[in-house]
């Protein structure tokens, strides 16, 4: 075991380490092997927040039955508001017998030839997970559009046990922030007015995940990818924890922001969905990364991230699956959400991707788990041998 750092070292090495991410976010050139070496010494001294102490019924809703083996990732077909039928963010509670009449409730943005003025958070459901359809009573979208340039996005589902209410929280990018709102139902057709979790300057709030336990505070996940957005040489993943268990996750106020050490050599991290798997007394991260190389979003891949507190975290080098694999996928992989059936070791992966088309889809695909962590944890394969596609670019993204 190491010997303790002094707490005045710790103060140095914590200064340090904000001066060197300043400095790489501020100077791209300096984004070196020498210079991210650097920023890991330093940073490995920072403090972390204690452990997360889960009892063995955390979100159980992510061990039952899901839908069937499929085998090549199929497309689905989802009814958007605004009738294209393009979508990006899905996410999906998982329960064991219908809820409201599904078993299945997802929820997404449609996202139209990449226009954000239609990206706002809807609901679906579903008897199998895979036919997709309108709840009766529901009038999407759920969240209101907002005037543009602003927008909504970034919907995380999950299900409060202890409330019997689905937690649906979402992002809105407006007047240079990122503020996560949060709204619940109890039947999943009328929701609640939205209350303001916590907010954080443009682009430092992207992506929240929020895992809610039945017996410890809910915890949230995001991205700060900082002032550059899309265009950072880094990004980096927070986390947070609400103030108990007393409220509902909407009521709940939020304390300081942890950074966690989830990243993807390489990659940035972009999107990503937590849950906590109590079968492996883990959780899981499906990530959204792409190349490091200061260009810009797109040319996405999907990677699977382990870790026993939250805030150490291993990923598997390899990517879960790659952009380049298919023509409806080679844009870019994009936000996903999962779930685990212990019965059979599976795990089945509802995500959006953009095709070479520049259309959004959703897709989903049932892969067997001890096999893939064996695949993944091999080193990963050369630039140099992957299929010669050129990367796609934007400077923006849902």
């Amino acid at each position: 075991m190491l010997p303790s750092t002094p707490p005045f070292d710790r103060a140095v090495s914590a200064a340090l380490c904000a001066i060197l991410r300043a400095v790489l976010r501020a100077v791209p050139r300096l984004s070196s092997l020498g210079a991210m070496m650097c920023l890991a010494l330093a940073c490995s001294q920072e403090p972390v927040a204690a452990p997360i102490q889960l009892a063995e019924d955390a979100e159980p809703l992510t061990d039952w039955a899901l839908p069937g083996a499929v085998g090549e990732p199929a497309i689905l077909s989802v009814p958007t508001y605004e009738g294209t039928g393009q979508a990006v963010h899905p996410d999906m509670v998982v329960f064991p017998n219908a809820w409201n009449g599904a078993r299945y409730w997802m929820a997404m943005t449609p996202y139209p030839g990449s226009n954000s003025m239609f990206e706002n958070p809807s609901v679906l459901n579903s008897a199998d997970g895979l036919e997709l359809a309108i709840p009766p009573g529901v009038k999407n979208p759920i969240v209101k559009p907002i005037n543009q340039p602003d927008y909504n996005s970034d919907p995380d589902l999950v299900y409060d046990v202890v409330r019997h209410e689905l937690v649906l929280s979402y992002r809105v990018v407006k007047d240079g922030r990122n503020t996560i709102k949060i709204i619940t139902s109890a039947d999943g057709v009328r929701w609640s007015e939205a209350r303001v979790a916590f907010s954080e300057k443009n682009h430092s709030a992207i992506s929240q995940s929020i895992v809610v336990p039945a017996h410890a505070p809910a915890t949230a996940w995001y991205v700060d990818a900082g002032s550059r957005g899309c265009s950072a040489v880094t990004t980096r993943v927070m986390m947070r924890r609400s103030s108990g268990t007393a409220a509902s996750v909407a009521q709940s106020d939020w304390g300081p922001a942890v950074e966690t050490d989830m990243a993807v050599p390489g990659y940035n991290v972009w999107h990503l969905k937590v849950r906590y798997v109590p079968s492996k007394h883990e959780y899981w991260a499906l990530i959204v990364a792409y190349p490091q190389d200061g260009r810009g979003c797109g040319a996405d891949d999907l990677f699977l991230g382990q870790s026993r507190d939250g805030v150490r975290w291993t990923v598997l080098p390899r990517p879960l699956m790659r952009h380049e694999e298919r023509p409806w996928t080679e844009g870019a992989l994009y936000r996903g959400t999962f779930a685990y059936d212990t019965s059979v070791d599976q795990i089945a992966i509802w995500f959006s991707a953009r095709g070479n088309d520049e259309r959004w889809q959703l897709g989903f695909v049932r892969l067997d788990y001890s096999d893939l962590v064996a695949r993944l944890a091999q080193p990963p394969a050369s630039r140099a041998t992957m299929p010669n596609v050129p990367r796609p670019i934007w400077t923006s993204a849902p």
